[in-house]
């Protein structure tokens, strides 16, 4: 669960939004492997539920939430919802995007200024279309050649609010929000997360997935996309067929 929640823990505070978790079980935050030297003891997106026992049938609401719906069996994991004020509904960032918002970057944490050091360097080589470097920082040429081509790759792209979180010394994950140039539309801003690994805590880090979703108030952003050491996969809601810097983004 906290390597679901903790590398989007600065985007949850620019989306304003509030992270509540309903135990059904009596457990708490501590139960669940909350480790507050490791993931921050002020969690501005964290909250706890209070009282939930004077909820009266609303526990079985969430483990109603947890049903398979086949068989009837319960899982074990964490159902996901979103509520505001009127209701469920899923609420858009509010905060305005700046391409100048600085890195985040905690005092005494090496690991995350190796992983951003590395975030920058791998949209250094997707800006301007390396492919060589793509194949040794992990990537393998097929489909890489053809996503860094000339008109293909999202030249100029600028971006910004780079954070890192490190679930061990071999696993992290960053995150930024990049502001492409040759969109062809205003406000097609990406919220990107890359996740990186290494074999050994002195080892290099190697970038393992990138994946880049719409991200701002009423984006157009035409799409997601998705890549590997294969190459790259893009989702689109149209005919658009282009990987980077595209509608499709």
């Amino acid at each position: 669960m906290w390597n679901t929640l903790c590398p989007l823990r600065r985007r949850l505070v620019q989306s304003q939004t509030l992270v509540v978790l309903v135990p059904t079980d009596g457990s708490t935050r501590d139960d669940w492997g909350w480790d507050v030297n490791q993931f921050g003891g002020y969690s501005p997106w964290l909250a706890d539920a209070l009282n939930i026992e004077g909820w009266g049938g609303s526990s079985s609401y969430f483990n109603e939430l947890l049903d398979k719906g086949d068989n009837g069996a319960n899982t074990d994991g964490v159902a996901w919802f979103t509520l505001n004020f009127k209701g469920p509904s899923r609420p858009v960032p509010m905060a305005l995007l700046d391409e100048s918002d600085k890195a985040k970057l905690q005092e005494g944490t090496p690991v995350i200024k190796q992983i951003l050091d590395r975030q920058k360097k791998f949209y250094s080589i997707l800006i301007d279309g390396k492919v060589d470097e793509v194949d040794d920082g992990g990537g393998r040429i097929d489909g890489w050649d053809k996503c860094l081509e000339l008109k293909a790759r999202p030249m100029g792209m600028v971006i910004s609010g780079s954070d890192a979180w490190a679930a061990s010394n071999t696993f992290a994950f960053s995150t930024c929000i990049e502001f492409p140039t040759n969109a062809g539309i205003v406000g097609a801003t990406l919220l990107a997360i890359q996740r990186w690994g290494r074999e050994m805590d002195d080892g290099e880090w190697k970038l393992k997935l990138h994946q880049a979703i719409p991200w701002s108030t009423g984006s157009r952003a035409g799409g997601t996309l998705r890549c590997d050491c294969r190459g790259c996969v893009a989702l689109a809601r149209s005919s658009d067929k282009r990987t980077f810097g595209g509608i499709i983004r």
